[in-house]
């Protein structure tokens, strides 16, 4: 009998399961031919928690798939030490196909193609005639030896299948949270505003600016002063000899 397994259940945690089977296999002296995990992300949320701060918070979804082959005679007692792992079974198949007839129609035709070799390494040998006979006999020997060969290799595949069987496992488990903490980058920027008192204080530093501005200007047309200074002068001797006349 060729047996085999297919199995597919849910589990607490997949990593740790998976390496729990792996174990059981290689203890009961079975070959690990692929074990794989997959993270798939489902989703992701963010939430804010402060002005600048936020949590991106992840949805993942965790499997594995594992081909596994254990000695046919250690396939039930794997399969029980594996079975307290599942929480849910979603389907356990275990099958056996009769392969005898097989194997003796695989053996009966290793016979008659090494029967046929004989012979045509006998027609070979003893050739006479045409070289297109010989060729044609050639052709038919090595046709016969490819045949004979790809016989033994499904014989042998065969019973190979038969010495160790195969299971067929895929895990899964509830979906897994996390969360990172990370920096807001949903902020909008606004123009700096300057607060009250420094707006007071800008106004005070921007008159005494404006009033030095103003003395230097004063300052700047002293001779316009002088002139002016004179003239006045000028009317009031004017103004005066005028009230005493």
């Amino acid at each position: 009998l060729i047996r085999t397994a297919k199995m597919k259940f849910k589990v607490k945690d997949v990593p740790q399961a998976t390496q729990i089977i792996e174990d059981i296999i290689l203890k009961n002296k079975g070959i690990i031919t692929n074990s794989a995990i997959y993270n798939k992300n489902v989703s992701k949320h963010i939430i804010n928690i402060s002005q600048d701060s936020a949590y991106n918070i992840y949805y993942n979804d965790l499997t594995a798939n594992l081909n596994l082959r254990v000695p046919c005679g250690k396939l039930d007692s794997s399969l029980r030490q594996i079975a307290p792992l599942a929480i849910i079974i979603d389907y356990r198949i275990v099958e056996g196909k009769d392969v005898t007839l097989n194997l003796m129609a695989k053996q009966l035709e290793q016979t008659r193609l090494e029967k046929k070799q004989k012979r045509v390494s006998t027609a070979i040998n003893t050739r006479s005639g045409k070289l297109d006979d010989a060729i044609a006999a050639e052709d038919a020997m090595d046709d016969a030896m490819e045949k004979a060969d790809l016989a033994k290799l499904s014989e042998y595949d065969t019973n190979n299948k038969i010495a160790f069987s195969s299971i067929e496992i895929e895990l899964y488990q509830d979906i897994v949270i996390t969360k990172e903490k990370v920096k807001r980058t949903d902020q909008e920027i606004a123009s700096y505003s300057p607060s009250f008192g420094n707006r007071i204080v800008d106004a005070l530093s921007s008159g005494f600016s404006a009033l030095g501005e103003i003395l230097i200007a004063v300052v700047a047309i002293w001779p316009l002063w002088i002139i002016l200074g004179v003239g006045i002068y000028i009317y009031r001797r004017w103004k005066n000899r005028k009230k005493q006349d």
